[in-house]
C-alpha cells in the first residue's frame, strides 16, 4: 500500500510541476509578446523622437535665418529713411532756391519794365 501511495504522491507531483511548468512557458511567451510590442513601440518613439529633433533643427535654423534677414532689412530701413530725409531736405532746399529765382526773374522784369518806360519818355 505505501508504494502505491507514493505513487499516486509521485503522479500529483509530477502533475502539478507539469501544470506548472506549462503556466510558467505561457506566461513567459506573454511577456516575450509584450516585450516585443514595448520595443517595437520603443523603436517608434526613438524615431519620432528623431524625426522631431530634425525639425526642430530645421525650425531653429530657419529662425536664425530670419532674424539675420530682419537685421539686414532693419539695416535697409534704416539706410532708405535715411536716404528719403536727405531726398526731402534737397527738395526744399530747390523750392526755397525756385522761389529766389521767380523772385529775381519778376524784379528783373519790372526793372526791364521800367527800363523801357523810361526808353520811351
Amino acid at each position: 500500500m505505501s508504494s502505491r501511495l507514493l505513487v499516486v504522491g509521485l503522479v500529483i507531483t509530477v502533475a502539478v510541476l507539469g501544470f506548472n511548468y506549462y503556466m510558467a512557458i505561457t506566461r513567459n511567451a506573454e511577456t516575450s509578446r509584450e516585450l516585443s510590442r514595448i520595443r517595437l513601440e520603443l523603436h517608434e518613439g526613438h524615431a519620432g523622437r528623431s524625426e522631431a529633433l530634425k525639425k526642430f533643427e530645421l525650425c531653429r535654423a530657419d529662425v536664425v535665418a530670419a532674424g539675420g534677414v530682419s537685421k539686414k532689412l532693419d539695416g535697409d530701413v534704416k539706410k532708405k529713411s535715411q536716404i528719403i530725409a536727405d531726398l526731402t531736405k534737397q527738395i526744399s532746399d530747390s523750392r526755397k532756391r525756385e522761389n529766389k529765382l521767380k523772385e529775381e526773374i519778376e524784379s528783373l522784369n519790372a526793372q526791364l519794365s521800367a527800363a523801357k518806360t523810361d526808353a520811351k519818355v
